[in-house]
């Protein structure tokens, strides 16, 4: 069957393949980024990421809160980059993964700063990964860090790319099926999502966008399906905010709405938990997803 949207992505794929980074792009400067988070913003975001209904009392702030700032810079980077990227570029970007490592529990109405930087460029088999990093602080104490990678989807890199510092590594664990529960995702999610978590992209909320890159429709943000599946691990086996140390997730497929996603434990320890998430369909979305807290008998 004639597919027109499917052939004007793979046109579009093939004029993508004509676009290049440099590695030299790893020794641009991103500028500081204070934030407060204030209790209705946080409540907001607890309140569509939980498995829960109703709303919510003032309380700990959620750990994934953090992924609001960091979208924040990533949709406007070329505003924090000394030297910008050609936007061309930069809407070629698709979320691949997220790393948090947490020293202090997150606190309402405080002065951070995020000091960000690229610490990695390099060739992928479709297109050119990007990692960036961003340290959280308070009054100059580290509070978390965060590693989040991109796909610049048919963009060239020239060379072999760059590292700058450390990168997390990912220790590889037996798995088995240990435990599952189900989600189900509305229809308007993504849309809900986009307002109170304040993440949004046209792939996420224009349909006709969506659909002219070759996408069957929207399709609902990673992040939300990554904070989702963590509220209710943690809900599930009674793990507190103020005990996460590392959350961390694999993005591998995208997600349309209405669905419905199943919650699978793969791995679990006295302080850690591997998950991965399919759809309806039995597609994975996520593999590897992890979650690190105090160590303590499950």
């Amino acid at each position: 069957m004639f597919n027109f949207h499917k052939i004007m992505a793979n046109l579009r794929f093939l004029f993508r393949k004509r676009l290049s980074i440099s590695p030299a792009s790893i020794d641009t400067a991103i500028r500081d980024y204070p934030f407060t988070i204030s209790r209705e913003s946080a409540n907001n975001y607890r309140d569509v990421v939980s498995v829960e209904s109703g709303k919510f009392e003032d309380g700990a702030i959620h750990p994934l809160y953090l992924t609001k700032i960091s979208w924040h810079i990533v949709e406007n980077l070329n505003e924090f980059l000394f030297s910008p990227i050609k936007p061309s570029l930069l809407k070629m970007l698709v979320h691949m993964s997220n790393h948090f490592e947490y020293y202090k529990p997150l606190e309402y109405d405080k002065k951070y700063v995020v000091k960000s930087h690229l610490c990695l460029i390099e060739p992928h088999r479709k297109g050119t990964k990007l990692t960036l990093r961003f340290d959280y602080l308070l009054d100059d104490d580290l509070v978390a860090v965060e590693h989040t990678s991109g796909l610049l989807f048919g963009v060239k890199c020239q060379g072999k790319g760059r590292v700058f510092g450390k990168l997390p590594r990912h220790e590889r664990v037996d798995e088995g099926d240990l435990w599952y529960e189900n989600i189900p995702i509305e229809r308007q999610l993504p849309y809900v999502y986009a307002k109170k978590a304040e993440i949004d992209a046209p792939i996420h909320t224009d349909p006709s966008f969506a659909k002219s890159i070759g996408l069957p429709d929207i399709i609902l943000q990673g992040t939300c399906t990554f904070a989702m599946s963590v509220s209710l691990i943690m809900k599930a086996f009674n793990i507190e905010e103020r005990e996460v140390k590392q959350l961390s997730v694999n993005f591998t497929g995208m997600l349309t709405t209405p669905n419905t996603i199943k919650v699978n434990i793969v791995f679990r320890s006295e302080n850690k938990i591997v998950f991965s998430v399919n759809d309806d369909k039995g597609s994975t979305l996520i593999k590897g997803g992890s979650i690190i807290f105090a160590s303590r008998s499950l």
